[in-house]
Protein backbone atom coordinates (compact mmCIF):
# COMPACT_ATOMS: atom_id res chain seq x y z
CA UNK A 1 0.00 0.00 0.00
CA UNK A 2 2.84 2.33 0.94
CA UNK A 3 4.65 1.33 -2.56
CA UNK A 4 0.99 2.31 -4.20
CA UNK A 5 0.84 5.81 -3.06
CA UNK A 6 4.76 6.71 -3.31
CA UNK A 7 3.95 5.94 -6.95
CA UNK A 8 0.60 8.01 -7.38
CA UNK A 9 1.67 10.97 -5.11
CA UNK A 10 5.28 11.21 -7.18
CA UNK A 11 2.56 11.03 -10.81
CA UNK A 12 0.59 14.16 -9.02
CA UNK A 13 3.67 16.18 -8.09
CA UNK A 14 5.27 15.47 -11.61
CA UNK A 15 1.75 15.86 -13.49
CA UNK A 16 1.31 19.70 -10.87
CA UNK A 17 5.44 20.19 -12.21
CA UNK A 18 4.44 19.94 -15.75
CA UNK A 19 1.11 21.97 -15.50
CA UNK A 20 3.21 24.80 -13.41
CA UNK A 21 5.79 24.60 -15.86
CA UNK A 22 3.52 24.96 -18.94
CA UNK A 23 2.05 28.04 -17.60
CA UNK A 24 4.78 29.30 -16.71
CA UNK A 25 6.75 29.62 -20.35
CA UNK A 26 3.12 30.15 -22.26
CA UNK A 27 3.04 33.19 -23.97
CA UNK A 28 -0.64 34.84 -24.06
CA UNK A 29 -0.58 37.23 -27.14
CA UNK A 30 -4.08 37.92 -27.54
CA UNK A 31 -5.43 37.24 -31.09
CA UNK A 32 -5.47 40.72 -32.62
CA UNK A 33 -2.01 42.16 -30.72
CA UNK A 34 -1.18 43.19 -34.40
CA UNK A 35 -3.80 46.00 -34.35
CA UNK A 36 -1.80 47.81 -32.02
CA UNK A 37 1.32 48.15 -33.81
CA UNK A 38 2.38 51.50 -34.89
CA UNK A 39 0.64 51.99 -38.53
CA UNK A 40 -2.32 49.03 -38.37
CA UNK A 41 -5.05 50.29 -39.94
CA UNK A 42 -3.46 53.36 -42.09
CA UNK A 43 -2.50 52.71 -45.46
CA UNK A 44 0.74 51.08 -46.78
CA UNK A 45 3.56 53.50 -47.88
CA UNK A 46 3.09 54.35 -51.72
CA UNK A 47 5.56 52.17 -53.59
CA UNK A 48 5.76 50.89 -57.06
CA UNK A 49 7.56 47.32 -58.75
CA UNK A 50 8.00 45.84 -62.46
CA UNK A 51 5.54 43.28 -63.25
CA UNK A 52 6.69 40.50 -65.53
CA UNK A 53 6.02 42.32 -68.29
CA UNK A 54 8.29 45.36 -67.20
CA UNK A 55 5.51 47.68 -66.67
CA UNK A 56 5.13 50.20 -63.37
CA UNK A 57 2.84 48.56 -61.04
CA UNK A 58 1.36 50.64 -58.40
CA UNK A 59 0.64 50.07 -54.60
CA UNK A 60 -2.05 52.81 -55.40
CA UNK A 61 -3.76 50.98 -57.84
CA UNK A 62 -5.37 48.62 -55.55
CA UNK A 63 -6.77 51.03 -53.08
CA UNK A 64 -9.51 49.74 -51.12
CA UNK A 65 -8.51 46.17 -51.55
CA UNK A 66 -6.36 43.38 -49.23
CA UNK A 67 -3.22 43.14 -50.87
CA UNK A 68 -0.49 40.21 -49.96
CA UNK A 69 2.32 41.16 -51.55
CA UNK A 70 4.59 37.93 -52.25
CA UNK A 71 7.88 37.93 -53.43
CA UNK A 72 9.41 34.65 -54.49
CA UNK A 73 12.23 33.61 -56.86
CA UNK A 74 12.07 30.01 -59.77
CA UNK A 75 14.67 29.09 -57.93
CA UNK A 76 13.23 28.59 -54.23
CA UNK A 77 11.59 25.50 -53.79
CA UNK A 78 9.28 26.47 -51.28
CA UNK A 79 8.43 30.05 -53.41
CA UNK A 80 7.12 27.13 -55.78
CA UNK A 81 4.99 25.32 -53.60
CA UNK A 82 2.98 28.35 -52.30
CA UNK A 83 2.61 29.32 -55.61
CA UNK A 84 -0.67 27.38 -56.17
CA UNK A 85 -1.70 28.43 -52.73
CA UNK A 86 -1.63 31.33 -53.24
CA UNK A 87 -3.89 31.50 -56.48
CA UNK A 88 -6.34 29.65 -54.67
CA UNK A 89 -6.57 32.15 -52.07
CA UNK A 90 -6.81 34.74 -55.14
CA UNK A 91 -9.66 33.11 -56.51
CA UNK A 92 -11.16 32.33 -53.18
CA UNK A 93 -11.31 35.52 -52.16
CA UNK A 94 -11.11 38.08 -54.86
CA UNK A 95 -14.86 38.95 -54.93
CA UNK A 96 -13.86 40.29 -51.51
CA UNK A 97 -11.42 42.75 -52.29
CA UNK A 98 -8.31 40.10 -51.91
CA UNK A 99 -5.47 40.53 -54.03
CA UNK A 100 -2.06 38.64 -54.93
CA UNK A 101 0.22 40.55 -57.12
CA UNK A 102 3.13 38.47 -56.72
CA UNK A 103 6.55 39.55 -57.53
CA UNK A 104 9.49 37.56 -59.41
CA UNK A 105 13.13 38.30 -58.02
CA UNK A 106 15.77 36.85 -60.26
CA UNK A 107 18.65 37.19 -58.65
CA UNK A 108 19.75 34.34 -56.19
CA UNK A 109 21.22 36.75 -53.71
CA UNK A 110 17.66 38.44 -53.49
CA UNK A 111 16.80 35.66 -50.90
CA UNK A 112 16.66 35.71 -46.96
Amino acid sequence: MKKLLMIVGTLAALLLAVILADRATRHSVPHAAFLDSPGAGSPAPEFRLKDLQGQDVSLNQYRGKVVLVNFWATWCTPCRIEIPWLIELQEKYSSRGFTVPSRPTSKKSASP
